[in-house]
């Protein structure tokens, strides 16, 4: 979001739900009074702004986010041999993994704050259709987080309310709730968001980063079709994914970029393609540290390309997917300093991930601008596709979506694939297309095919149990409600 961020510092003491191991057995005195705060219009915008700071840290989707979906699978690696990361590229995971604590807390203390705006909302004295759009966005980033957490961690505690004061946080040692009802919720959560939020086009400039009608439809699509595959799935979630998924192609808000390099262009975001980003800028927003992180010295002369990205995923890089293998990977070229690099020379050298690109701030520092990509049309023409061939694979409207994205990038359409070949087809164009945007995890452990790719890829320490992570230890040191821990580990 291109605007202030903000947050009373009450607030963000108070909205913690777990990682606080004690607390001063003294006269409380920050407790949150309700009577006081908010009141305004104002005072609610100040609330969903600080929705947002939270996540724009390197602990959330600044770089923590990286390890724990992009290095667990099959795109990114690490120079780390020891340590959380080490752990995640080579599935040796423990619950004291410090990425899967923050991960925990920090969706958690987002979720803290959400709930704050849903209660308090409909106190403030404006119209209702402001209350109803101010709960829809709570509810839309609420959603987010605890779709996050479900399929990181599978039961997680669902929390609605939320406590004002540290006694009563004190007191507070939810259990986890089964993942059945996570899903219900999350779809009670999106389909609200869905009606009462502005569609893309009324959302001003001011509040480009916060989200829209479609990408709640959009997120909501992502949900049906998780759940779809789960054991508690309902019988309509590849249609209700489906609908979701044709609501927002019909709705005419969103299209593909002419040039897929456009989409990461730092000066064209938010636009048409992007549905939802986490919002990373120069003042007055936070700057971004994920091409510090992903892109070699060489390239950048202030980073330290701390994940390369996997030697086998470039080379299985099809060859006739020209524009998007040039694209996508730092292999051989000249840096922005002059010099030049070859990382593919050598068998046992890795290229690094080019998608997040600012040449100018990479000149002198760390820092970037560039979002991280929650949502974007071409993750929903993909999921359309695939629910599509869930419900009928002799439909040909199945091929609409993926052969759209195809031709994007000057690649033939598909024709004539069985169902399994058809899903298959959509596993490896989303491998291709969304690669080093955190969605390569999920899609494994979506279709069950986690095992299996990772297998054959040479992890031999990976497991069913590793579709979830351990809840932290740090947690259930605090919380033995949240026992039994997650199978394996």
């Amino acid at each position: 979001m291109k605007l202030l961020k903000k947050i009373l510092p009450l607030l963000a003491a108070m909205s913690m739900l777990t990682s606080c191991e004690q607390f001063l057995e003294e006269k409380t005195f920050t407790n949150l009074n309700e009577s006081i705060f908010p009141r305004s219009e104002g005072d609610l915008r100040v609330l969903c702004n600080g929705l947002y700071n939270m996540f724009e840290v390197n602990e959330h989707y600044g770089r923590s986010y990286i390890t724990i979906s992009d290095v667990f699978s099959d795109e990114i690696t690490t120079i780390a041999l020891s340590g959380p990361r080490f752990e995640m590229q080579n599935a040796l995971i423990t619950p004291g993994n410090i990425e899967l604590s923050m991960a925990w807390s920090r969706n958690y203390t987002i979720i803290s704050r959400a709930n704050v705006i849903v209660k308090q909302a409909p106190t403030v004295p404006i119209t209702e259709q402001k209350i109803q759009a101010f709960i829809a966005e709570a509810k839309f980033i609420r959603a987010l987080c605890y779709f996050e957490l479900v399929k990181f961690f599978g039961d997680v505690p669902l929390v609605l309310d939320q406590p004002t004061s540290i006694d009563d946080l004190q007191a507070l040692k939810p259990s986890r709730t089964a993942q059945k009802e996570i899903y219900k919720q999350l779809v009670d959560d999106l389909r609200f968001a869905s009606e009462y939020l502005p569609k893309e086009k009324a959302i001003p400039s001011t509040l480009k980063g916060t989200p829209s009608a479609g990408a709640a439809t959009s997120l909501l699509a992502k949900v049906y079709l998780t759940r779809a595959y789960l054991p508690f799935a309902e019988a309509n979630d590849f249609s209700d994914a489906a609908a979701a998924c044709n609501k927002v192609i019909a709705s005419g808000d969103y299209d593909l970029f002419a040039n897929y390099q456009d989409v990461f262009d730092v000066n064209k975001e938010n636009g048409t393609e992007h549905i939802f980003s986490i919002q990373f800028d120069q003042v007055p927003n936070r700057t971004s540290g994920i091409t510090g992180f992903l892109t070699p010295v060489q390239v950048y002369p202030r980073s330290f390309g701390a994940f390369p990205a996997e030697r086998r995923f470039y080379d299985e890089f099809p060859a006739n997917d020209v524009v998007r293998k040039k694209f996508v990977f730092y292999d051989r070229g000249v840096g922005i300093g002059g010099g030049s690099y070859d990382f593919i020379s050598a068998p046992a050298t890795n290229p690094y991930c080019a998608k997040y690109r600012d040449d100018v701030l990479a000149q002198n520092s760390f820092n970037d601008r560039c979002n991280y990509l929650i949502l974007r049309f071409a993750d929903v023409l993909l999921m359309q596709s695939e629910a599509l061939n869930r419900i009928n694979p002799t439909d040909p409207s199945r091929y609409t979506g993926i052969n759209r994205v195809r031709a994007r990038v000057n690649l033939p359409p598909l024709a004539g694939l069985n169902q399994t070949a058809f899903e298959n087809a959509i596993l490896d164009e989303r491998h291709w297309e969304l690669c080093f945007e955190g969605k390569r995890r999920d899609d494994m452990v979506r279709m069950g095919k986690l095992v299996a790719i990772l297998t054959a890829k040479g992890n031999t320490n990976i497991k069913e149990f590793h579709r979830y992570y351990p809840v932290p230890q740090s947690e259930i040191d605090l919380n033995p409600n949240l026992l039994p821990q997650n199978p394996g580990y």
